[in-house]
């Protein structure tokens, strides 16, 4: 009797099948069981950090963190209180939490600097256009956007005017020398040497070439000009 020569699929991946369905392969079965393992893993580690953060806050603090518009500008804005924050982090043996409070502390503040962020949904409606299309010129390097633990996209609000987004930022955006979007945050509300203000101060005050020329230099300590 010969033998029946293997198929092209023999040795693959098994998949599993649920009432006639065609469901991923086990392999990937598991990846998925050890994602969510890791994400509890950060839920439960997160809590115990958020319960010090709210056990530290006072009820005045509290009662603002309430009033945000979401549970990130919440926590945002936790965080975001000195006092508050570092108050939790001395309470921990870890010597390196209250350096890495304080650097979350300065993250949030930049984020809420100059008016504060805007979601999405924000951004698509004065723009008068839609979320993907926003979402296109954060990734085309046109608008800044922060992502969030929540993976929401946050927008910062002085990016735009009334009639659309702040002159010269998006060339200002396209020369930029780093493409972190925290460093680039930075950049345009940290004071320039060369321009004798912050870039975001410069831009509306006209000075688009000046601060083109300062973003193409940020970040590129080092180099060749």
């Amino acid at each position: 009797m010969s033998r029946r020569k293997p198929t092209k699929n023999q040795g693959a991946k098994r998949s599993v099948s649920r009432g006639g369905r065609l469901l991923q392969p086990m392999a990937d079965v598991d990846q998925v069981a050890s994602s969510a393992a890791v994400r509890q893993a950060i839920i439960q580690k997160a809590g115990i950090a958020l319960s010090d953060l709210i056990g530290a806050s006072s009820q005045a603090t509290l009662l603002n963190a309430l009033a945000e518009r979401t549970g990130v500008d919440a926590l945002i804005f936790l965080v975001s209180r000195n006092d508050t924050a570092i108050s939790a982090a001395v309470q921990s043996p870890d010597p390196l939490r209250a350096a890495r409070s304080r650097a979350a502390q300065k993250m949030a503040e930049l984020v809420k600097a100059e008016g504060g962020p805007m979601g999405a949904e924000e951004v698509a409606e004065h723009l008068g256009i839609s979320r993907a299309a926003v979402d296109k010129r954060r990734k085309t390097g046109a608008l800044l956007g922060i992502q969030d633990g929540a993976r929401a996209v946050r927008y910062p609000s002085w990016q735009f005017v009334p009639k659309g987004v702040l002159g010269g930022l998006p060339e200002a955006l396209g020369a930029i020398g780093v493409e972190d979007p925290w460093m680039r945050l930075q950049f345009f509300l940290s004071r320039d040497g060369d321009l004798g203000t912050t870039p975001l101060e410069a831009l509306r005050a006209g000075r688009v070439s000046e601060v083109v020329s300062a973003a193409a230099k940020y970040g590129r300590f080092g180099e060749d000009a």
